[in-house]
């Protein structure tokens, strides 16, 4: 599960990292994007990798709500996620994403980064006609994360992310040396402050570690 995330890189940081020009509309940092807070997005539609604004979230048919995570496991044979599984995919560019462990009194936040700035997350994307909306994909949890939680994003390494771009391979997420990225990158984690539970809160002082006994 993937709940919440940071990224906390302006858009001219954000291009220069993934060698894309950033839109003048491009979401400014956010140390606490929510469900449906707009994010920046990497995509491919065919003419090349570019960088857009995206709805965190692909909304449900029946019901309320918005599914924010797709289990890579089978994200292709769901009905919600299997056209985009097989010929949407794209990055999801964060500095970080927060996990909860319970204490007596509460939920603690946890923060959690890769062994980049910026940290290309697995994701899918789709259009319809109002909105340009996106989910995380998540995996089981590297043993070092695990007791955070179980689950965690999908990271790309960057020599794999045009082949997870790529529009014309439908099979890109089915490549484990692609999905396993994860077990070649070196990930850190802290506790960080409660006020991460209140998603109006701001700042890049969510992301940093707070002293423990």
């Amino acid at each position: 599960m993937c709940g919440r995330f940071a990224i906390g890189a302006p858009a001219e940081e954000i291009g220069f990292r993934f060698d894309v020009e950033p839109p003048e509309d491009s979401p400014e940092p956010n140390w606490n994007v929510a469900p449906t807070d707009p994010a920046t997005i990497i995509l491919d539609q065919g003419a090349g990798r570019h960088m857009a604004s995206a709805k965190w979230g692909f909304p449900f048919s029946k019901r309320s709500g918005v599914a924010i995570n797709a289990r890579i496991e089978t994200a292709t044979e769901k009905w919600m996620f299997k056209t985009a599984a097989r010929w949407h995919r794209c990055i999801v560019p964060a500095s970080g994403w927060y996990e909860w462990t319970t204490a007596q009194d509460g939920k603690d936040p946890h923060h959690i980064a890769g062994d980049t700035e910026i940290t290309a997350l697995a994701g899918l994307y789709q259009q319809d006609s109002d909105d340009l909306r996106f989910t995380i994909l998540t995996i089981s949890a590297i043993e070092s994360l695990s007791g955070i939680h179980h689950r965690m994003p999908v990271v790309i390494l960057d020599q794999h992310i045009d082949t997870w771009l790529n529009p014309n391979n439908s099979t890109a997420i089915e490549q484990a040396e692609i999905i396993d990225s994860a077990n070649n990158v070196e990930f850190t984690h802290h506790r960080v402050s409660r006020e991460v539970n209140k998603v109006t809160n701001q700042g890049p002082h969510l992301a940093r570690p707070i002293p423990t006994l």
